[in-house]
């Protein structure tokens, strides 16, 4: 399946601050999607690392398991809103797939609030009962070399906000152009 552009042919380009928004979203999406990429060769290269001087000097790294930890929470989330961007998630579309024209808009915007009630309410709940306890006892990774463990709880109630954001801009989008959409049109 190869993911579709954000500005689908046919709709209307956003424009004013909506589209001045939407620039600075996808610039803020594409440096977090890049740094994810880094964090991955980051990770990857600390694990060649580790075995290298496992093996030869029989040294383990300091604290490696607790970076690669503490770095697969970053992969996992950084590039999760410009996923969102190009429609890139991974979709069940056996009933929305039939539908053609004005049905099919509505559902998609019905969708899009969906997914930003239930991302704001994610948000909210792992910044309240995740991060803010980590912060307050100042909670740290067990093993010899401690690291703070709450950038790294607080990296997900902020990327669901930023994803949040760009399901907010889709949904404007989609509502502005509802008016062009019939009831006959196949999408």
């Amino acid at each position: 399946m190869e993911p579709s552009t954000p500005q689908q042919p046919g709709s209307d380009q956003p424009s004013g601050w909506l589209a001045t928004g939407n620039n600075i979203l996808s610039r803020v999406e594409d440096t977090l999607n890049d740094l994810a990429g880094w964090l991955i060769l980051g990770a990857m290269i600390l694990g060649v690392l580790e075995v290298i001087s496992r093996s030869l000097f029989n040294r383990p790294i300091p604290g490696q398991i607790s970076i690669i930890e503490l770095s697969l929470v970053a992969i996992a989330f950084l590039g999760l809103s410009h996923c969102q961007r190009n429609n890139g998630h991974i979709r069940m579309t056996l009933l929305t797939e039939r539908l053609k024209g004005r049905t099919r808009h509505i559902i998609s915007i019905v969708m899009l609030f969906v997914g930003l009630a239930t991302l704001s309410l994610l948000a909210w709940s792992t910044f309240t009962s995740s991060f803010l306890p980590a912060w307050t006892i100042g909670d740290v990774t067990t093993g010899g070399v401690r690291f703070p463990v709450w950038p790294t709880k607080l990296l997900v109630p902020a990327i669901l906000v930023l994803v949040c954001l760009r399901i907010l801009v889709t949904l404007i989008q989609k509502i502005r152009m509802d008016q062009d959409v019939s009831w006959s049109d196949a999408e």
